[in-house]
């Protein structure tokens, strides 16, 4: 088996300031001030997850201020609540990945408890940290179109990124599957971003690739920092793309879909005569909602699930042209073979003769100095047009016509450039992923998630026919990665938070023969030839392929 792995833990115990992050949360701060905008201290702020119902309580220093930190990405509303003073509730604001906002609330006196305010949302302007850049939110991951259906690509419609995305499964040429590396992010060179998932390193060693993508139906939102990002996300010559992965709410959700592409309904493209051959379908289901156990455990408000299954089946193949042996050449006459226009056939020289015991053995024929010419094969064949055209049935090599058999014969008239074959070159691939995340929060201050993802990404290429076996077919990719992550948040105060996170990744991308020379020695087996080699053994053992963390 080829292997490749790299297991990054890291242990975080931070003391930090009130507007500070971890690599995937974010953080509600504000004040709370009364109707002449004095501040108002020890009022009871609360600051509930709309999805999961979750609360955050804090209360405000003495200079009015809160701050609630380490909170997930979503929907939230802040409440504010005092004795004396009528309840003031927000609008129900969106929290970016990474980002802090701003919730400032004014209570005024009241008489009845019961009245409610409700104020503005919170302003889109990111007002407590320096850090720019843009979110993709899940609306977006869900109704813009993508090609592959690759979530990273939306990366491209934030202002400071170019370049090229990069595919994440294997194309027809010998492009390496490498999705997110040609990202260029405020200048920087490609290859030299950090590519984060729920704030664990998902960046690859080699190509600066993503090692785990996430399809749009498993992410709930990923935002580009594009520059004056915090010291905390290491040495990085780009911008940093960190993707939160999708988690259960409070209720039961789930969907079921098939996307098909199909040449049947594919356009042509500028300047190409037939339209993309690309057949691709993805069927997959995803599952989220409290965690429940009847009569036994019920998880609500408290423990989520969210598991997804993907499968996906592509080709994609384009035409090809090729001159191939005729029936007549394969047998030596090459009388009839194709010359350009204005040209006449090439005459052939014997270079090798038969030996003493036949021409069962052949050696070769030197030439004793420049002015010696070899002899032209059939030299004393009475027909004139056979002398240096034909090659005696003798000097034809069994393992060369063993070989032809797996060359097909010409399907067209020959063509202005001598092409007799017109043929398909083409990619196949299977993608089965799965993921499955647990969140837990053992009280409103303490929340531990984890999650596993395993995604094998399966190629093989050919060319001429749908048969593996040809010289000239590229070799297959795999392109196999697995994560496992946890993270343990523990919030002390809002000055103060514990984190602990792990994670590990494995990733082998490797080529390997394509089809059945994986399996089958065709050297020894078809041909009869010593196999020193042994290729097929050799293609599943270790060290065959080029690995990379």
């Amino acid at each position: 088996m080829r292997i490749s792995q790299s297991l990054s833990v890291a242990l975080i115990l931070a003391l930090t300031a009130p507007t500070a992050l971890t690599q995937s949360n974010g953080a509600i701060s504000g004040q709370v001030t009364d109707s002449s905008k004095a501040p108002v201290p020890g009022v009871r702020v609360l600051v509930t997850a709309v999805e999961t119902g979750v609360q955050r309580p804090t209360t405000t220093n003495g200079e009015g201020l809160y701050s609630v930190p380490s909170l997930p990405p979503g929907n939230y509303i802040v409440t504010a609540e005092l004795d004396g003073f009528k309840k003031s509730v927000s609008a129900p604001l969106k929290l970016d990945t990474t980002a802090t906002a701003r919730v400032d609330l004014v209570l005024a006196p009241q008489e009845s408890k019961v009245a409610v305010e409700v104020t503005a949302a919170a302003p889109s302007v990111q007002t407590e940290s320096s850090m720019t850049g843009g979110t993709i939110s899940g609306k977006e991951l869900s109704d813009l179109p993508l090609q592959g259906r690759n979530s990273l690509e939306l990366a491209l419609t934030v202002a400071g990124v170019s370049g090229e995305m990069g595919a994440d499964e294997a194309g027809i040429s010998y492009n390496i599957p490498s999705a997110g590396s040609g990202l260029t992010v405020s200048g920087g060179r490609a290859g030299t971003s950090s590519i984060m998932a729920d704030g664990a390193n998902a960046t690859s060693i080699g190509y600066g690739r993503a090692t785990v993508t996430f399809s749009p139906d498993t992410i709930q939102e990923f935002r580009v920092i594009t520059s004056t990002f915090s010291a905390q996300y290491g040495v990085i010559g780009g911008g940093v793309i960190s993707t939160v992965s999708k988690g259960g709410t409070d209720e039961i959700h789930g969907d079921a879909f098939w996307f098909n592409r199909n040449p049947m309904f594919t356009a042509r493209t500028f300047g190409q005569p037939f339209p993309s051959a690309m057949r691709r379908n993805e069927v997959g289901v995803t599952l989220g909602g409290p965690f429940v156990i009847p009569k036994l455990y019920s998880g609500k408000r408290k423990t989520f699930f969210f598991v997804s299954y993907e499968a996906k089946r592509r080709r994609d193949e384009t035409s090809q042209l090729e001159r191939v042996p005729t029936v007549a050449e394969r047998q030596g006459d090459f009388r009839d073979t194709w010359v350009a226009p204005g040209q006449t056939n090439p005459l052939l020289y014997q270079q090798m003769a038969c030996s003493a015991g036949g021409c069962n053995q052949l050696q070769q024929l030197y030439r004793p100095d420049a002015n010696t010419e070899f002899p032209l094969f059939s030299a004393n064949d009475p027909a004139p047009s056979r002398v240096g055209h034909v090659i005696p049935a003798q000097f034809l090599s069994p393992v060369a016509q063993k070989q032809l058999q797996n060359v097909p014969l010409p399907n067209m008239p020959y063509d202005f450039f001598g092409n007799n074959f017109l043929g398909v070159s083409g990619v196949t691939g299977s993608d089965n992923r799965w993921s499955i995340k647990i969140d837990h929060n053992f009280s409103s201050n303490h929340r531990i998630s984890a999650r596993y993802t395993d995604i094998p990404n399966l190629s093989d290429r050919y060319k001429l026919i749908r048969d593996y076996f040809l010289a000239t077919s590229p070799p297959a990719d795999r392109s196999v990665t697995r994560q496992g992550f946890i993270s343990d948040t523990y919030v002390i105060s809002s000055h103060i938070v514990n984190e602990f996170r792990g994670s590990y990744t494995y990733s082998d991308y490797s080529r390997t023969l394509p089809g059945d020379l994986k399996a089958k020695n065709y050297t020894r087996d078809a041909f009869g030839l010593p196999s020193v080699t042994d290729l097929a053994t050799r293609a599943s053992s270790p060290g065959w392929s080029t690995l990379e963390a």
